[in-house]
């Protein structure tokens, strides 16, 4: 009872959940097209190996190996978030007026569980300057880890072209109007509730017999426009054929 008791609360007052929702994620829409500076997004890839030769010099590749290589990703990504690696971006690029603790937080390494790849990347309003350091930061990373573990298993697989005509990125829109939606969804069906408990009419007959504990003898249904004016219509002729018969009447 409680359930369709709340439902029929939130069907007769859906324009208010519906306006809520409207004006929330329009706002949101609105706002982050032309009053927030859109976001870029550049990556590169990079790869690690550590294939095992034969006796002829060619590579080889077995299941345990390559869980060795997919372990050793994990490595370098806690290396990475190391300030040892922006250290060195800095002291080789001092004019370019980078900090450490900047570079750590802006740019990200991710990793898969199931493969030996590695995603540098790093959202800024600039894609030119995303580009930039993004390339920068792979390579020292390439080669500080050759120094660091004494090995040459990381391959940048590409380099991020700056001058590229990239699009916004899309994600932080969608985001923030999943999130808007849902906070104007739980706000309209807040309002929706107090409404109704703040309402003391009697609405239909389940409320008097709630309220006053009387039984509904009859129920006098409100009429729309077009059946008001169907009913005078009606009882204008009516009153019409009443006085005619009624004219006839005193003539005989």
């Amino acid at each position: 009872m409680e359930l369709v008791k709340y439902w029929n609360m939130i069907k007769k007052r859906w324009i208010v959940i519906f306006l809520f929702i409207l004006i929330s994620c329009l706002t949101t829409f609105l706002s982050n097209q032309y009053l927030t500076e859109p976001m870029y997004e550049a990556s590169t890839k990079l790869l690690v190996y550590d294939f095992s030769r034969t006796e002829d010099g060619t590579t080889q590749l077995d299941l345990s190996t390559l869980n060795s290589t997919i372990l050793l990703t994990n490595t370098y990504k806690e290396i990475f978030s190391s300030p040892v690696i922006m250290n060195k971006v800095v002291e080789q690029y001092p004019d370019m007026g980078w900090s450490v603790g900047w570079l750590m937080q802006s740019v990200k390494m991710t990793t898969m569980d199931d493969s030996p790849i590695m995603t540098i990347s790093m959202r800024s309003t600039s894609y030119e300057e995303a580009a930039t350091i993004v390339n920068v930061v792979s390579k020292v990373f390439k080669e500080q880890i050759n120094g660091i573990m004494n090995v040459d298993n990381v391959d940048i697989l590409y380099d991020v072209i700056p001058e590229y005509d990239a699009k916004p990125d899309s994600s932080n829109l969608v985001t923030s109007l999943v999130v808007s939606f849902v906070i104007a969804m739980i706000a309209g069906l807040t309002t929706v509730i107090l409404l109704d408990y703040f309402d003391d009419s009697m609405q239909n007959e389940t409320d008097v017999q709630e309220v006053m504990g009387l039984q509904t003898l009859c129920v006098v249904h409100a009429f729309d426009k077009k059946e008001r004016i169907e009913s005078k219509t009606l009882v204008s002729k009516k009153r019409r054929l009443k006085h005619r018969y009624a004219s006839m009447e005193s003539d005989i």
